[in-house]
Order: structure tokens, then sequence, then C-alpha cells
């Protein structure tokens, strides 16, 4: 079976510091109703967006069940990415691929701040903070 590699994080010399294998079953499995729902709610192109509160008020759930509904579909091949250059933020579909580059920079920006904090925590020292 077929794996797709993605590069998570480089060290900006063209170098990958962590690579995740994803088999590519996984982008085969098709979205769930729930998930087509919440996709024909979000804005196609940069132009506009819609916040996780909008769609959870909308849709009668809550933020956290777009987030996980959203990182599934993203998953699963749906362009959708994060805009957070205002206040309020919000999710919209890429529809050129400077929108889904300028999405995978700040995926990648927030990937590395993840990885900070578990470094930060690997290297905790406990008797600090008993």
């Amino acid at each position: 079976m077929k794996a797709h590699n993605a590069y998570i994080i480089d060290d900006g010399n063209g170098h990958s510091l962590i690579t995740v294998t994803l088999d590519y079953q996984y982008f085969k499995q098709d979205l769930t109703a729930f998930e087509k729902r919440v996709i024909s709610m979000i804005p196609k192109g940069g132009q506009r967006r819609v916040s996780q509160i909008e769609l959870a008020t909308l849709l009668g759930t809550t933020k956290r069940v777009i987030r996980e509904t959203i990182l599934s579909a993203t998953k699963k091949g749906v362009p959708i990415v994060t805009d957070n250059s205002n206040k309020i933020g919000g999710y919209y579909i890429a529809r050129t691929k400077e929108e889904l580059n300028n999405g995978i920079r700040k995926a990648k920006h927030q990937a590395n701040e993840t990885l900070n904090r578990m470094v930060g925590l690997a290297n905790a020292d406990l008797s600090k903070w008993s």
C-alpha cells in the first residue's frame, strides 16, 4: 500500500526535522454527513471567513466539535485553512495555491509552537514545582 510523507517541520535549509507518514487509505475515507454540512457553510476563497463560534451556533453544536470536524475533513483532503489575521479569525476553503500555501505556513508555525511546548515539558525540572 502506498504512503504519503508529510514534511511537517524543516530547519530552514530544506532539511526535514519531522516526517509523518500517512497511509493513502486515510485519504480515501468518505466525508461524513456532518462534515459535508460544515463544509457547505465554509466560504470558498480567502476574502471571507467563518469563525468556529459562527459555525457552532449555526449547527447547534460546540466549538470543539467544529474544530474536530474541520480537522477530520482536512485530513481527508479538504483544503480548509485558518486565517487569524484579525481578532476573530476564521476558516475558508483555499481556492488558489497561494491561499493553500498560506494555510500550510500557518499550520507549520502552529506545529513548531506545539513542538516547543513538548520540549519545554520534556525538560521541566519537577523538583522546582513540587
